[in-house]
């Protein structure tokens, strides 16, 4: 596999990266599970000395989406951020083909069945809620075939690892930037493909309401939906106060005809989203600039 930092010192920087990482990994996988995720939450409460930008960017986004108690939430996402990395190490062992029925409850299991009932594939619309990792797992326990559209870690040699550990529930990932035919062909075979869609998308994006506001989300799942007729469907698995997870499928639906149905069906998952990440919204991913890129102005607007 080829490094993609350079020149050396970057390859250097990536390997060093990696022993640190498979490090760690060797670590909370051989903990008990509770002091596991306790190592999790407290090297994330650590990070806050590094990440001081990003600790803003969070605080700002949820007190300006849900108001005063955004701020204690900003504080609780970098806890969770902590424990879903520790589970997603310990998939192996703590959600496997033996034991994740213990850990998971499955809702909407209907709405499944009905999306894969037209044999045009499902396109799954994700977000960094909870550990949607998790949730693509369990689905392939279901006895479904995931095909995860993937965008690559900078490190190729932790984006390695990472598919190693979720290929042994099942799961294959597809890279975005050139994935499209893998896409349409998983698709073909009535599988689910799996886009995580609630990141800022710059200016390829359209802009729809998300908490309120216009965000640029990405077209691609609308449109992908549209040419092959695969139903689009949101998912969500979150942490409950039980500790066990809450994997949800929501009800399916088909894209309209022309730009106005794609953009009905980008607002109608972004609003779907959002209502899941209102559940727990805790468990979303705050630090993300998901409102960074700004719509353009109305016609007529002056500028400057």
């Amino acid at each position: 596999m080829e490094l993609e930092r350079s020149p050396r010192w970057g390859r250097i920087v990536c390997r060093i990266e990696w022993w640190m990482a498979n490090a760690a990994r060797a670590v909370v996988v051989a903990l008990p599970e509770r002091l596991s995720r306790f190592a999790g939450r407290a090297l994330a409460g650590a990070s806050r000395l590094v990440i001081g930008k990003r600790r803003r960017v969070a605080r700002e986004q949820a007190e300006a989406a849900l108001g005063p108690q955004g701020r204690a939430v900003a504080r609780a996402c970098l806890g969770q951020l902590g424990e879903m990395v520790v589970e997603i190490c310990r998939i192996p062992r703590d959600f496997n083909a033996s034991n994740w029925r213990a850990r998971i409850d499955i809702e909407g299991e209907e709405n499944l069945r009905a999306a894969e009932a037209k044999g045009s594939g499902v396109i799954a619309i994700g977000s960094h809620l909870g550990n949607w990792m998790v949730g693509c797992a369990a689905t392939c326990y279901l006895g479904r075939k995931v095909t995860w559209l993937v965008r690559p870690l900078e490190n190729p040699l932790i984006q390695k690892k990472l598919v190693e550990v979720l290929s042994i529930s099942g799961q294959k990932s597809v890279e975005k930037w050139g994935g499209l035919r893998e896409s349409v062909e998983a698709l073909r075979r009535n599988e689910i493909l799996v886009v995580v869609a609630d990141q800022d998308a710059r200016k390829e994006g359209i802009f729809v309401p998300f908490f309120g506001r216009p965000a640029s989300t990405i077209r691609m799942p609308a449109i992908l939906s549209r040419r092959t007729g695969a139903p689009l469907m949101v998912f969500s698995c979150v942490r409950t106060p039980s500790g066990r997870f809450r994997l949800r499928f929501e009800p399916p639906f088909q894209v309209g005809e022309g730009d106005a149905g794609v953009e009905e069906a980008t607002a109608r998952f972004t609003a779907e989203t959002e209502r899941t990440i209102r559940t727990a919204p805790e468990q979303w991913l705050w630090i993300h600039r998901r409102w960074k890129t700004k719509p353009p102005p109305a016609p007529g607007t002056a500028v400057g």
